[in-house]
């Protein structure tokens, strides 16, 4: 641009901010901003409908919209629970009967600390081989035996 254009430019600037409109023009131009942000605001409502209607017709979203709802459920019903009542569960552990019982559990619970499942493992390797000799043939109806003391 030319120095001369640059000028002009600058004179109707400072033309321009020396104007000042009057009211009826302050008033049709409230008017206009009024009236286009409440379109603005009819407007969101209706993609939020069209969303709404989108979700509803998509057999995808409903499932997705489904499994929400489920994992949002299942968690309400496990937090819901007090803290208190959740401690007294879990310290509810079934003890054991007998004294043989007990040393047992205790042992294997010492071996599983000590070196996990190998050491457990390691741990009725080690009882089969004291125990001495087991039977050639073990059906079932043997074992139930056994284990009810028959």
């Amino acid at each position: 641009m030319s120095g001369k254009d640059e000028k002009k430019i600058e004179r109707l600037f400072e033309a321009i901010s020396r104007l000042e409109p009057g009211p009826d023009i302050v008033s049709r131009d409230l008017k206009r901003v009024r009236q286009s942000l409440t379109e603005q605001v009819s407007g969101h409502e209706q993609v939020r409908q069209n969303i709404w209607t989108i979700i509803a017709r998509s057999r995808m979203t409903k499932a997705a919209a489904a499994a929400v709802i489920l994992v949002a459920v299942g968690l309400f019903f496990i937090h819901s629970e007090p803290p208190a009542r959740q401690a007294q569960d879990y310290a509810q552990v079934e003890v054991a009967k007998s004294p043989i019982e007990m040393i047992k559990a205790k042992s294997l619970n010492l071996a599983y600390r000590r070196g996990g499942m190998e050491a457990v493992e390691r741990q009725y390797d080690e009882a089969f081989k004291n125990a001495g000799p087991r039977p050639a043939k073990l059906t079932i109806e043997d074992v139930f035996a056994e284990f009810n003391g028959g």
